[in-house]
């Protein structure tokens, strides 16, 4: 599946991983299951997340420089953060290039 082919909105609950930190193998990950969110998608790959139950593990140092969302089809949305609100309710991320799926 192509990225253009998913829908530009998405609401469901997914498997979460954050990675914490830049420098390879001494970043640390944390895993969420079920998390609810909402994913908007724009043309130009930058995908906004909101999280609901998250608030202080978004604002954790290091800062979340990647994040991996596995949908309930099994399709793997990928990319790197570039952006983290103030208030910890949605990340901004940069889609890696293709779209994962099962």
């Amino acid at each position: 599946m192509k990225s253009n082919e998913l829908p530009t909105e998405i609401s469901c609950e997914v498997d979460l991983t954050l990675t914490y930190g830049i420098a390879p193998g001494l970043g640390r990950q944390a895993k969420y299951s079920a998390q609810p969110i909402l994913i908007c998608r724009e043309l130009a790959k930058k995908t906004s997340v909101q999280v609901a139950n998250l608030g202080v593990d978004l604002l954790k140092s290091p800062a979340i420089s990647h994040a991996q969302i596995i949908l309930p089809d099994g399709t793997l949305l990928s990319g790197a953060v570039t952006k983290i609100s103030p208030c910890g309710t949605y990340f901004e991320m940069i889609e890696d290039k293709g779209v994962n799926r099962p």
